[in-house]
């Protein structure tokens, strides 16, 4: 099993008593980003999905497609929650990862469709869904 096959082994089951398991996987300075977030450190990184964890329940990542070549790889999945706030959530993203030379994990990058979930925002969302349509394709069926 190569890095990165572990590491989306890892996020696959993440759940917050086994959160610490990603300090052996990462580096003590790694990069997190995603639309929300840029954050710096094992420590931040940790802590971003702790919040994550106290603000969903039944969180979970499922890993689709994984490709690696050399020090940098991609995950493509799908999140699944419920969100306290949101209600329930569900959206594919991808994860740009790149290792140091000791074969840690020193960036993970999120990329994803933060409208999926601003759109669930009571005044923010109808705005976004009036956007998406007249933004959208319209075709002759």
């Amino acid at each position: 099993m190569n890095n990165l096959e572990l590491y989306g082994q890892a996020l696959s089951t993440l759940r917050t008593d086994n959160l610490d398991q990603l300090r052996l996987l990462t580096s003590a300075d790694v990069r997190f980003i995603d639309p929300f977030n840029q954050l710096q450190g094992q420590d931040n990184f940790i802590g971003l999905l702790r919040e994550m964890f106290e603000q969903c329940r039944s969180v979970q990542f499922e890993i689709h497609q994984q490709q690696c070549q050399g020090r940098s790889g991609f995950l493509y999945w799908t999140f699944n929650a419920s969100s306290y706030r949101l209600g329930q959530l569900s959206f594919e993203g991808v994860s740009r990862i790149e290792f140091d030379q000791r074969g840690l994990v020193c960036l993970h990058q999120d990329i994803w469709d933060s409208s999926q979930v601003l759109e669930k925002l009571p005044l923010l969302g109808t705005v976004i869904r009036q956007i998406r349509k007249k933004a959208a394709y319209k075709f002759d069926e």
